[in-house]
């Protein structure tokens, strides 16, 4: 599963999946590994990544039985 940043840029105010989608999958051993942000522009490269590489597991890993705390 990827985290996709895009919906900060588009004024969603969450990633996509939203936090309960990834906390459910968490739940059913599905992991987090990767981050994407849709640029469409050089600045939107990477946008928010640095709140976002907290919700992989593979990067930075939290405990199953919390779930993503974002």
């Amino acid at each position: 599963l990827e985290v996709n940043t895009s919906g900060m840029r588009h004024g969603m105010n969450e990633y996509y999946p939203s936090i309960a989608i990834l906390n459910e999958a968490r739940r059913a051993d599905v992991f987090v590994s990767g981050l994407g942000s849709d640029a469409h522009a050089p600045e939107q490269l990477a946008l928010d990544f640095e709140s976002a590489v907290a919700l992989v597991p593979e990067i930075l890993p939290c405990d199953l039985e919390e779930g993503y705390g974002v």
